[in-house]
């Protein structure tokens, strides 16, 4: 699983044509509420970030963004190790509005 979230990070970081809808992520570490609202406050303060839905007992974060296409992985990364704690899940909703689907071709 950390290696397809590394290979997200790449992959949105090299692809300019990505629009990230949402971001959903599982925090691992945590052990009270006092935890939670330190990620809370940590996303919440990132310049792209509109608004933060918390899921305590699943320590899940939904995020969305100002605007889709000024999304930083690695700073929501950062925002949840700068906090003390780890990402154990993390899932995108992207559009890519100029790729084309073809089977077994890949899009870049």
């Amino acid at each position: 699983m950390r290696y397809l979230i590394i290979g997200l990070f790449f992959f949105l970081s090299s692809s300019a044509t990505a629009q990230v809808q949402s971001v959903e992520l599982v925090a691992s570490g945590l052990t009270c509420s006092m935890c939670s609202k330190a990620i809370f406050k940590s996303l919440s303060a990132l310049d792209f970030v509109s608004n933060v839905k918390v899921d305590i007992g699943k320590s899940s974060y939904i995020l969305s963004f100002k605007s889709p296409n000024e999304v930083k992985i690695d700073q929501i990364r950062d925002a949840v190790y700068d906090a003390g704690f780890a990402i154990e899940t993390m899932q995108l909703t992207a559009n890519f509005p100029s790729a084309k689907a073809v089977t077994d071709e890949t899009f870049l």
